[in-house]
């Protein structure tokens, strides 16, 4: 057998250190998958199981949080989706389908009937005048002897 030094030399490029991903992800996605897996395996670590369960569901875990961290959604990491979330929460607009005609009705609906009294009192109204009625009768009935 002959010993040859045929061994294919690769280079590597000046910029791959100064790229941005890090084995293709970006670094920031490394730093928060690292920290949030680190997180839940504190936590998990402190379940009283058996070390073996504890083990592989540490791993189990933490690689898959690590690896949605790294994949994150369009480019973007989780951590930026969650806060563009609470935002879009906090200044959303609410859009009905409808003429203003239909928001002034629902608008006085809401307000209350034009005596001023709101459904709720009318409700309220006229269960007390119903309880006080059949209560009216049954103390009659109770009075006349008939029961």
């Amino acid at each position: 057998m002959e010993s040859t030094n045929d061994l294919e030399v690769y280079t590597i490029p000046a910029n791959v250190l100064r790229s941005r991903n890090l084995f293709g992800f970006p670094k920031r996605n490394w730093i928060e998958g690292g920290v949030e897996a680190l997180l839940a395996g504190y936590l998990l670590n402190l379940i009283p199981f058996v070390a073996k369960v504890k083990v592989i569901s540490i791993l189990v875990i933490c690689l898959s949080i690590l690896t949605v961290n790294l994949m994150g959604i369009k480019n973007r990491s989780i951590t930026q989706i969650v806060i563009a979330f609470f935002k879009h929460r906090r200044i959303k607009a609410v859009y009905h389908l409808g003429s203003v005609s239909n928001y002034d009705k629902h608008k006085g609906i809401q307000a209350g009937s034009p005596e001023g009294e709101s459904a709720a009192e009318k409700v309220i109204r006229i269960v007390k005048s119903k309880a006080s009625e059949y209560a009216g009768i049954v103390n009659d009935e109770d009075d006349t002897g008939q029961g």
